[in-house]
């Protein structure tokens, strides 16, 4: 018998080709979409991870503005196992390249501290006597290119000082320079103390940081609490480890979280593809099943006649699902680990696979056993005169609605069928509902993307056309030089700070004190307005959710120790420090907190027509190399660009699964109406009549899917952006939906439905009457 089961399996797959390919392909889509997401998802620490274990990485890294600071006392904390030492530190300092100029982290070191110790992975060490000597981080030399043996020009005040690049290192401390991270913070670079003071002469513009390793990893918030209040709050900004993980994997956690939703729609829909296909293709073989019946096969032995065909269909396509996700799984984990020259993380693991295949074949057997029971259920003498239970005779509804509204008789006869299998149809409508939902996000994606490009406050943090840091140039030469350049029609100014909030230390908050003609400006406030008087202030989406503030409540920052209290007054969006920013006047600054500081940014706009690059380029020549000047651009990062394109890919892969499905579905209900066909040819429909007919009851269930899914799409998009909003502090007006696109949906439905037809309409109209009347 169970060869006879084989050979009878064998028979059915070569007889239905096109029916299993598609069930093939849109299990290994099924397949390939979850083994991504799995993986990725967790592989995504794994690489910082290891570095941080190879680095003796810190738990908590304190950072004082000023050089005179003794840590001994937070050092001695009974919390502390073990610290990197004091290193003194240049912060913020320009790095030459041609004529731009990037921040880095200058840390001065003779030796490498026991804690935060850079891993040399190129190169070697600074040498004792190296003052013309630099090590690179080696993600930030890995995204400039530089080597081993190169140089590269640090900025002084008399101009650029050349150091030989002798190494590259990595740490864990801090973030790896990449496109998400680079406007965050600062690259990595390390040289030897007496080098650190020829750049800079005055301790008064140095820094200086200390690592520190905890006896409790877990309490590093409390730890830091403890160290503000040893050392008077004399600390400029503190972080912790678990801030410096999220943030390296925060564009791979980013990207799980929308291959993971996807992957859930998908599987959804492609669960109800499976059980509709899957149905459709035993009660199709009704008279077959009567045969093999009537020839000795027990209901048991049907049931196990489909399982056997649908799970060798199933295990096809989970290998191949499988081999094509552990292929594409290295594009989304293995960044990081190049950033941290570490090996990628791998994508082979046993259990995890064996549980993606386990649960795909699951899937299958779940969708075959009930109508595959059904089918060995029937009565043998009804399977082999009659097959399964006829068309019913009444109409539907919609075929009632048509004939009341005096359509044509071909529609009539469309709609009369649409509903004859209540359970198929309801399964494709809802299919196709998720594919509409689908389709709504990708629509929802490109618009947020494209329309957060164009708002330079949200990407880099400032809505003028060029933004100028003036460095080593004193403020007053660089207004005088702003006035007598007629091009530059207005600009603002900007002193940016580093504070914190009580309970809060574990997050620092960066405030832009804003001076000038900002209020000419437009740092796109979505809710309240811009602050107008001293004391106001904006905030981001991400620190009010912090500090479950709102539009209205006062809060006080320390900065330096020193209390800034701010009444809140709007909400705007920023995607730097996650949100996790304030603008308010440099005027409240200096009342507040008694310090006279100048600014250092300043954010010009430019007259129309006006070219930003000529500007930029006769500012720099001016400053003889000292300004760093960038010309903002309307258009969004890499990582928000890669966003996109998993969006849209995604989306394409449900539609093509959504197209096979009213494919494989149209194609299993002409099989069923073969005799139906046959006598309307006999009664004087044309084939043309009937491949419209055919056409038209696929329209209308794809119509019907659209009505459906379109406003839960909406629903479900709304609020998944909002929480998506809230993890990069964006806030709730993070998702856009462009409507014009949306609207597209309409003929794209008609259109979809249309394409996936046609072959099986262009089959019903070609039936010969004599062969459909004897059909099985």
């Amino acid at each position: 018998m169970l060869i006879a089961l084989y050979r009878k399996a064998r028979a059915d797959i070569r007889s239905h080709k096109l029916q299993y390919a598609l069930m093939l392909a849109m299990l290994t889509m099924a397949t390939l979409m979850l083994t991504v997401a799995l993986i990725v998802q967790r592989s995504a620490d794994t690489p910082w991870e290891r570095t941080f274990e190879t680095t003796n990485g810190p738990h908590a890294w304190l950072v004082s503005g000023r050089s005179d600071l003794d840590f001994g006392p937070a050092a001695a904390l009974p919390e502390v196992s073990q610290t990197s030492g004091e290193i003194p530190t240049l912060a913020n300092h320009p790095l030459v390249i041609g004529d731009e100029k990037y921040e880095v982290f200058l840390y001065g070191l003779v030796e490498r501290p026991p804690v935060a110790q850079p891993q040399v992975v190129a190169g070697r060490w600074l040498a004792a006597e190296g003052v013309d000597e630099i090590v690179l981080d080696f993600s930030l030399a890995r995204y400039y290119g530089f080597e081993v043996g190169e140089t590269v020009d640090v900025l002084t005040a008399e101009g650029t000082r050349p150091l030989a690049i002798v190494g590259l290192a990595v740490n864990a401390h801090w973030f790896p320079y990449t496109d998400d991270t680079k406007d965050l913070a600062p690259g990595v670079a390390y040289i030897l103390p007496a080098t650190l003071a020829e750049i800079e002469p005055d301790p008064a513009e140095r820094a200086k940081v200390m690592g520190f390793r905890l006896r409790d990893p877990q309490a590093s918030q409390e730890f830091v609490e403890r160290a503000y209040e040893v050392l008077d709050n004399q600390l400029a900004t503190s972080l912790e480890w678990q801030t410096v993980r999220d943030w390296v994997t925060f564009t791979n956690r980013i990207n799980v979280l929308f291959l993971s939703f996807f992957s859930l729609l998908g599987l959804a829909a492609v669960g109800l593809i499976i059980a509709n296909s899957i149905g459709g293709q035993v009660l199709a073989q009704y008279r077959e099943i009567g045969l093999l019946k009537a020839a000795g096969f027990k209901p048991g032995q049907v049931v196990w006649l489909f399982l056997l065909e649908h799970l060798a269909v199933g295990w096809v396509a989970t290998v191949l699902g499988l081999g094509l996700g552990i292929a594409a799984a290295p594009t989304f984990s293995s960044p990081i680990a190049a950033l941290l020259n570490t090996s990628a993380p791998a994508v082979y693991d046993p259990a995890l696979l064996l549980s993606i295949g386990l649960t795909i074949e699951g899937a299958v057997v779940l969708f075959t056993l009930l109508p595959a029971w059904q089918g060995g259920r029937i009565d043998t003498v009804q399977a082999i005169s009659v097959g399964y239970a006829q068309t019913p005779q009444r109409a539907s509804r919609l075929a009632w609605l048509a004939g009341r509204l005096r359509l044509p008789p071909v529609i009539i006869l469309g709609l009369k069928d649409v509903f004859s299998r209540p359970l198929r149809t309801t399964l494709t409508i809802v299919g196709l509902l998720v594919t509409v939902v689908v389709a709504t996000f990708t629509v929802g994606a490109q618009a947020t993307i494209t329309t957060l490009g164009e708002n330079r406050t949200y990407f880099q943090g400032t809505p003028a056309d060029l933004r100028l840091t003036r460095n080593f140039v004193p403020d007053s030469l660089v207004r005088q030089k702003l006035a007598d350049t007629d091009q530059v029609t207005r600009y603002y100014t900007q002193l940016g700070l580093f504070g914190r909030a009580e309970g809060h230390s574990d997050s620092p908050i960066f405030i832009r004190a804003l001076a000038d003609d900002y209020q000419n400006f437009d740092f796109g406030v979505v809710a309240g307005r811009m602050f107008n008087a001293p004391g106001e202030a904006v905030m981001g989406a991400g620190l009010l959710n912090l500090l479950n503030l709102a539009i209205g409540d006062e809060v006080t920052l320390l900065v330096d120790g020193r209390p800034l209290t701010l009444t809140i007054v709007g909400r705007y969006m920023e995607l730097y420090n996650i949100g996790r920013v304030a603008l308010t006047s440099l005027e409240t600054v200096h009342q507040q907190l008694a310090l006279e500081l100048e600014p250092q940014v300043y954010g010009l706009a430019v007259a129309g027509g006006a070219d930003a690059q000529t500007i930029r380029r006769e500012l720099i020549a001016f400053s003889e190399g000292q300004f760093d000047v960038l010309v903002t651009s309307p258009e969004p990062s890499p990582p928000a660009v890669q966003l996109r394109s998993i969006a849209i890919s995604l989306g394409v892969i449900i539609l093509t699964i959504a197209g096979a499905n009213l494919f494989s579905t149209t194609l299993l209900g002409i099989r069923e109406r073969v005799r139906d066909f046959g006598v309307q040819k006999t009664l004087g429909v044309t084939p043309g009549q009937i491949a419209v007919s055919v056409i038209t009851g696929v329209c209308a269930v794809a119509l019907l899917a659209l009505a459906l899914g379109l406003p839960l799409g909406l629903a479900i998009y709304d609020q998944f952006m909002a929480y998506v909003g809230g993890q990069i502090g964006a806030g709730a007006e993070f998702g856009r939906m462009d409507w014009q696109l949306l609207a597209l949906l309409l003929p794209g439905a008609v259109l979809l439905a249309v394409v996936s037809s046609i072959g099986p309409a262009r089959r019903a109209a070609g039936l010969e009457v004599a062969e459909a009347l004897r059909y099985e």
